[in-house]
This record gives C-alpha cells, sequence and structure tokens, in this order.
C-alpha cells in the first residue's frame, strides 16, 4: 500500500501546519483535535515535559466558576490528549520541580495499558520545589537514541538556571536539533521572563511556542495567530 498522506504533510514548519489546520477548521474540513494546552501532536515518538514546582499550585477559576490549579488543569489536559493518540505513538512524560522524574525507563506505545499506568503516575504528582529546567530537559532527551521527535516542554515561571546558558548550552543534549514545543502556562497571572525564556526554547529548536493566558472566556481557545517567527501563540 501507498503511505496516506495530507494536505497538512505539505507544510515543513509546526506553525505552518498549525495555521493550516485553523484554515481547514474554518471550512469545516476534519482535521484532528486541538488540545487548548498543548495544541495538536502529530510526532510519533514524542516526550512531555511537565513543571511541577510550587507555583503551579496557583489556583484560578474557569469561566464556568469551577476552581482548579495550574498543575491539575495541565495534567488533565495531558491526560485527554494522552487518551487520544493511537497506538502507534510511543511516549514517555518527565515531571520535574528541584530535579527531573520520568514515568517510563522508555518510551512506550500509547496502548491502553500504559494510558492507564501514565494516568496513575500523572495523578500522584504534586506541587512543589524549583524549576530546575536544564535537568528536565536532560531527562527528556535521555530518549534521543530511540528516535525521540518531538519534546513538548510547559513551564508556569523562571528556571533555576540562567535562560540564556540553557538554551546555549542546549546543543550539548539535543545535538539532533530535535524540536522542542514549549508551553508558558500563565493562568491566572502574566510572567513575561518565563515567556520569553519558552519563546526562545522553541525558537532556538524550530518548535512551536504557546502562550497561555489570562482572558474572559478561558474555557474556549482561540485561533491561534502565527507570526512572522513561526511562532505559536494561542491564549485562552
Amino acid at each position: 500500500d501507498k503511505p496516506k498522506f495530507s494536505i497538512i504533510d505539505a507544510f515543513t514548519f509546526s506553525s505552518d501546519k498549525d495555521a493550516a489546520e485553523e484554515i481547514l477548521r474554518d471550512v469545516s474540513v476534519v482535521v484532528p483535535p486541538r488540545n487548548p494546552v498543548y495544541g495538536v501532536v502529530r510526532a510519533k515518538k514524542v516526550c512531555f515535559v511537565v513543571d511541577t514546582s510550587g507555583s503551579m499550585s496557583v489556583s484560578f477559576r474557569t469561566s464556568q466558576g469551577r476552581l482548579t490549579n495550574r498543575l491539575q488543569f495541565c495534567v488533565k489536559q495531558l491526560m485527554d490528549l494522552v487518551e487520544n493518540l493511537p497506538e502507534d505513538v510511543e511516549l514517555n512524560v518527565v515531571s520535574y520541580s528541584s530535579s527531573a522524574r520520568v514515568a517510563f525507563d522508555s518510551l512506550k506505545p500509547a496502548n491502553e495499558e500504559h494510558k492507564a499506568e501514565l494516568s496513575r503516575w500523572c495523578g500522584r504528582l504534586r506541587p512543589g520545589g524549583s524549576t530546575n529546567a536544564w535537568d528536565a530537559l536532560s531527562a527528556a532527551f535521555r530518549f534521543k537514541d530511540e528516535g525521540l521527535e518531538a519534546v513538548y516542554f510547559l513551564t508556569d515561571g523562571e528556571p533555576d538556571q540562567k535562560a540564556s546558558w540553557i538554551v546555549e548550552n542546549l546543543p550539548s543534549i539535543n545535538p539532533d536539533n530535535i524540536p522542542v514545543h514549549s508551553i508558558a502556562f500563565l493562568m491566572p497571572n502574566q510572567n513575561e521572563a518565563a515567556k520569553n525564556f519558552m519563546f526562545q526554547l522553541a525558537e532556538a529548536t524550530g518548535g512551536v511556542f504557546r502562550s497561555v493566558e489570562a482572558d474572559e472566556n478561558i474555557d474556549e481557545p482561540k485561533n491561534p495567530m502565527i507570526n512572522l517567527q513561526k511562532v505559536d501563540f494561542l491564549t485562552f
């Protein structure tokens, strides 16, 4: 059988693909679902990195009045995404605060067994500690020899290390320049330093940057806006 391709595959940059998907949605063409925090996952071998530092305990109310905190919200969105991944996707999750932890010792198929195990593992995550982004990135890129294709890196604050040092030294742990799709989760308030770090991380690796910020209706994602640097901003 010949491999199947979609019109989305004609685009090279992740942000171009996202823009094309939004256009297709506007004309009612069926495209993969977009997660309001993580976007659309196209990679077949992926690692999700989730900040569990103390500031992830900050709480906010959704537009529907539901009280939640940053970590609870982001973990729920991650598990919603994972539940919809096909079994031919291989994944892992890294949580980090003062240090990093991995859910599995290798990338695992997204089958029912591993989804259930991952759900239990994520359910035990609690906020606390600092933001050791370097340790987290190092843990994620341990899987590069298994064919890792993308990293989804989420934080709500500044890293323990200098952002410029992390970006400068990233090639030492990511020599193949695997894309880092970065998410600055800034609900319910702003952190420009965190946003700038996430922007630099995505820009340095050809990834997509997403900023999740306060809005009058945070349950409904707005259409993303693609700028000239191929960076995707999403506010909801």
